[in-house]
């Protein structure tokens, strides 16, 4: 067969068209004016925590976890009726190297230290009224946040924070959050 049969040949076919991703979006009508696309909704990380020997170790990894999120904010609780030296050192070092970090601390009273009953709710609750008397007196309505309870004793995948986009909550829902934890 000589080249220019196969090259007959070949004319007849509609190859498929290789693209490197998917198609662009379709733009509608006036679209292309609105600019650049808001930045991802920042994340509010709750963390409860409590003194005891695998503390630092703990926060150090979810540290290390958390500093690898953009648009984050770290806010730590400790179970005390005061701040301790190492969580408020560990949260002095976040400040080159890691998230933004709030410090609070608050004591569970001894009647809720009982096998059965929730723990670090009072923490939760610090941190909720935190958030709320921050937005309290903005002079415009806060933009979109993801409010996250990031306990000390897990590990995270940095796929969750990925997926903030689908679930972010305004201003009105700090109010819910903090009735499903009284």
């Amino acid at each position: 067969m000589e080249f220019r049969q196969i090259k007959d040949m070949a004319a007849g076919f509609a190859l498929p068209q290789i693209s490197k991703g998917p198609p662009p979006p379709q733009r509608e009508e006036g679209e292309g004016e609105r600019g650049p696309p808001p930045p991802p909704p920042l994340i509010y990380a709750i963390t409860p925590t409590y003194s005891r020997p695998a503390q630092k170790a703990e926060l150090t990894r979810l540290g290390n976890t958390l500093r690898q999120v953009a648009r984050l904010h770290w806010v730590l609780v400790e179970d005390a009726a005061a701040r301790s030296e190492l969580v408020s050192r560990f949260v002095a070092g976040l400040a080159a190297a890691g998230p933004p970090a709030t410090h609070l601390h608050v004591p569970t009273p001894p009647r809720y230290k009982r096998p059965g009953l929730p723990r670090a709710t009072e923490q939760r609750n610090a941190a909720l009224a935190w958030l709320r008397q921050r937005h309290r007196h903005a002079p415009a309505p806060p933009p979109p946040a993801v409010l996250f309870f990031a306990d000390d004793d897990n590990t995270y995948s940095l796929e969750l924070f990925r997926e903030r986009k689908e679930s972010t909550i305004q201003r009105r829902l700090f109010a819910h959050a903090q009735r499903s934890y009284m």
